[in-house]
């Protein structure tokens, strides 16, 4: 493989320098403080459930289009459409 000859006339030739604590450290920014909003609040809204109470089935208009059927006529429509 490598002498050490060789790889210390590649390091002259290509300038090569050893590695050096202050290249690789990241710069130090300092970061904006945080928007504070009074009476502001994060807690979680309740999750929508729905009852089922208007929705008389479901329709399948094309392979996997599934849609919520309302009413009489809207299913009629769909059974009707064209494949």
């Amino acid at each position: 493989m490598f002498s050490f000859d060789i790889i210390i006339v590649m390091k002259h030739k290509f300038n090569i320098k050893p590695l050096s604590p202050q290249m690789g450290t990241p710069r130090h920014t300092t970061r904006p403080p945080s928007l504070v909003t009074p009476g502001g609040s994060t807690a979680l809204k309740p999750i929508p459930e729905y009852t089922g109470t208007e929705m008389i089935g479901i329709s399948i208009i094309h392979k996997s289009c599934l849609q919520p059927v309302f009413s009489k006529t809207a299913a009629v429509d769909a059974a009707s459409m064209r494949r």
